[in-house]
């Protein structure tokens, strides 16, 4: 079994602001539109109307980074259940990171009663579309059995998956798992590619482990 000295902790509660579509300045500007509707009114730039239109026409990304602004207090005072409110609008339409979001929510317990198994599958949609924070949380609780039954092999794919998209916690764990012999072959040549492509990301327990094998041998 991987040594829990290594395993990483539950992730923080982490939105991303300014993903992919909006830049920091829409963000605000969406903020602004849908909790002060006057600035709408009285603001005539056509991509702040643009964004405004997107959000309240029910543009999944819209609803999605509103629902960031409140869970983390950005711009806003900070409120759980408008948060929930914009992210299951966004999840319901199918959007990833909204789903990935009230995957976190349930698992911490954020604005609902804490249940890994609503967590579960709402992660389990968005790793489902690519998500790798939620390929990566799947593992994770596959690996735990939380919200769902221990499953070592399950918990090997979508850490491969996540690991495979880059993701530095994922290529650690893959690590982890042949080092150990945890559900694989123990194979310290992999651990070692695993635990590279981690520590060349930063990942702090990758480099510890890199140094232990280079000292060992």
């Amino acid at each position: 079994m991987i040594n829990s000295a290594n395993k990483h902790a539950p992730m923080n509660f982490n939105f991303y602001l300014g993903f992919i579509m909006f830049k920091p300045f829409h963000i605000l500007i969406i903020s602004l539109v849908i909790l002060h509707p006057a600035y709408a009114s009285n603001n005539t730039d056509q991509s702040d109307s643009k964004i405004a239109t997107l959000a309240k026409q029910g543009t999944a990304a819209a609803q999605d980074q509103i629902g960031v602004l409140y869970a983390e207090g950005q711009m806003v005072a900070q409120d759980y259940n408008k948060a929930l409110k914009w992210f299951r609008l966004a999840a319901k339409q199918g959007y990833a990171r909204a789903q990935y979001h009230l995957g976190d929510m349930y698992y911490h317990g954020y604005g609902v009663p804490k249940n890994h198994q609503k967590a579960f599958g709402w992660y389990e949609l968005a790793a489902n579309q690519g998500h790798a924070n939620a390929q990566l949380m799947l593992g994770w609780m596959y690996d735990e059995g939380l919200g769902v039954p221990k499953n070592v092999q399950q918990a090997l794919k979508w850490f491969r998956l996540a690991a495979k998209q880059g993701y530095a916690r994922a290529q650690y764990h893959l690590g982890d798992m042949y080092y150990d012999g945890y559900g694989v072959p123990k194979n310290h040549q992999k651990a070692f590619g695993w635990y590279e492509l981690a520590a060349n990301q930063g990942h702090a327990n990758a480099q510890l482990m890199l140094g232990w094998m280079y000292d060992e041998g």
